[in-house]
């Protein structure tokens, strides 16, 4: 009985059993419920950090393993839930990112757009073969063509035979280096036969590794300033050759005149003498160069000082100066020089240029000398006339008184 009883078990104890298992259900039942709550209230940390292990008072090991194991499955559930929430958080987070930096795109796009719109100059863009492959809207205006007409052309095709080699090349030389290029000067033919002038503009573009896909740039249309800079320049052109002829004819007059200009710069302290100086000095203009003492060494020594002073109250007072002094030629000749000028001030009354003019007055100088000595000898003769007359009016008298004291008349009518 009793080994029978073993081998099957009794309807008790298989009673109590189930009854056993029902509570410990319903008290695990609990238990999930205040774990959930728990477990929601902490973070993946907290859950992997846990190391206490929950224990039931049952009457099996096999219940408490299989609580244990479903604690455990429990536990990772709640973690992959956690995970997946941290994973949709971080998406919505990434999603509202990505939507506001679409935004801000979308603005830049906007204003960019606004700004092609609204510019003067034509924003255009090439491929790594220097072919237009976008043009702004603005072509139609600016080159009379619409940018699908231009579109796959080379940026150079249309450029003028005169302009071609020259432009081309500075592009060319850009493209292989990958380099910037500015102001590259381009005619273009529009649809109504009008020549426009370009001026062109690009920086290079790369992609993300770093590998060249073209130029983006932009063109202005400086036709009119063309035109102004052609005429300035055939002007520059025309003045420049006048001033070459009045060069020229100056030299001549010089020459004629024996005249000769110089002009000494303070700020650069360089002396210039024009030609005519170098041949009132006889000297050979290509074998030297004259300098401020050697005009000096060639002033006669009596008159250094009294020119050197001149030259300075010109220079301190703000005068102009007209002196006479003599130089010595290298043959022993004497010649007579006459100076002019005087200094020149800037804004704030400080000398900067000294300027004048040197004439050889040796030939008047000379006929003066003359002169003065003609006059000299006129007034000397003039004198000796002047005093024999007197004496003969003198004489005259003399006469006379002595034919009168002979009782004769007088010979002579003296008038006092």
């Amino acid at each position: 009985m009793n080994a029978s009883s073993d081998d099957h078990g009794s309807p008790d104890r298989n009673a109590n059993s189930s009854s056993s298992e029902k509570e410990l259900q319903g008290r695990y039942s609990d238990y999930l419920t205040q774990l959930r709550a728990e477990l929601l209230a902490l973070t993946i940390t907290d859950i992997e950090n846990e190391n206490r292990k929950r224990e039931f008072e049952t009457e099996g090991d096999s219940q408490a393993d299989w609580v244990e194991e479903t604690e455990s499955n429990v536990r990772i559930r709640l973690k992959e839930i956690e995970d997946q929430n941290y994973e949709i958080t971080t998406r919505r987070r990434l999603q509202t990112q990505v939507h506001e930096h679409l935004l801000k795109l979308r603005d830049w796009e906007n204003r960019y757009q606004a700004l092609i719109e609204q510019s003067t100059d034509l924003i255009w863009e090439t491929d790594d073969q220097g072919r237009f492959i976008w043009l702004g809207p603005n072509s139609q205006e600016i080159l009379g063509r619409p940018p699908r007409d231009l579109i796959g052309k080379p940026l150079f095709s249309q450029v003028g035979k005169s302009h071609c080699c020259r432009e081309s090349a500075l592009y060319e030389g850009a493209v292989k280096k990958r380099e910037s290029f500015r102001n590259l000067v381009k005619r273009q033919v529009r649809e109504d036969g009008q020549t426009v002038v370009m001026e062109f503009s690009g920086n290079p573009v790369n992609d993300a590794q770093g590998d060249f896909k073209g130029y983006l740039g932009v063109a202005r249309d400086i036709t009119e300033r063309f035109h102004y800079q052609e005429v300035l320049e055939k002007r520059v052109v025309q003045r420049t050759a006048s001033l070459k002829r009045s060069e020229t004819r100056l030299k001549e007059a010089q020459k004629i005149a024996q005249l000769g200009n110089w002009e000494f710069d303070f700020e650069r302290n360089r002396l210039k003498w024009s030609s005519g100086v170098y041949r009132l000095l006889e000297v050979d203009e290509s074998l030297c160069e004259l300098s401020y003492q050697d005009y000096f060494t060639c002033v006669y020594p009596d008159d250094r000082e009294r020119l050197a002073e001149t030259l300075m109250m010109a220079f301190e007072n703000n005068e102009t100066f007209d002196s006479v002094h003599r130089i010595n030629l290298q043959d022993g000749q004497l010649k007579y020089i006459r100076a002019i000028g005087g200094a020149e001030h800037d804004d704030d009354a400080n000398p900067v240029r000294l300027i004048g003019t040197v004439q050889d007055v040796t030939e008047q100088k000379l006929f003066e000398q003359e002169l003065k000595k003609n006059l000299a000898d006129m007034k000397r003769f003039e004198k000796m006339a002047v005093g024999r007359e007197r004496r003969m009016v003198e004489l005259k008298k003399e006469i006379n008184e002595l034919l009168m004291e002979v009782g004769r008349p007088r010979k002579y009518q003296c008038i006092d």
